[in-house]
């Protein structure tokens, strides 16, 4: 969802936006949705998905183990000894396997997907102004549906 569509529709108030991890792919998939909500702890989830997202290979690279992940957020200014302590210990790994229980249960196989009142869909498409438009007109079907 473009930074367009959260002005309009998240920051107003009229929907309400969660993310959730989806980590299916290798253990540095896990890793990598480890490592956001140790970034989350120090209040840089955003810079540090965005990082991700600009800096991965193809699915069966291994471009997100620990040490690739630590080198990641020390680049982005994090508390070095604090992102490493929590990526180390494991603290958030129920936290991602909840993540993939909710999204297996609700049909969720693929990312992204975005479950609009509780329906997965893909909104996104390869021209962002036609993804926009595709967001602009589910949420206001469903702001509709809801009055």
């Amino acid at each position: 969802m473009g930074p367009q569509v959260i002005k309009e529709y998240v920051d107003t108030g009229k929907v309400r936006w969660t993310f959730r991890n989806l980590a299916f792919l290798s253990q540095d998939s896990l890793n990598a949705a480890e490592a956001t909500y140790c970034a989350q702890d120090q209040d840089k989830f955003w810079p540090f998905h965005a990082k991700l997202y600009a800096s991965q290979g193809s699915e069966s690279a291994a471009t997100f183990g620990k040490d690739q992940l630590k080198v990641i957020a020390k680049d982005l200014g994090f508390d070095a000894s604090a992102f490493n302590a929590c990526l180390d210990s494991g603290k958030y790994a129920a936290q991602v396997n909840k993540d993939n229980t909710y999204a297996s249960q609700q049909g969720v196989n693929s990312t992204p997907t975005f479950l609009i009142n509780g329906k997965a869909t893909n909104l996104m498409t390869t021209d962002p102004a036609k993804t926009i438009q595709n967001f602009r007109n589910a949420l206001d079907a469903a702001l509709a549906a809801a009055k």
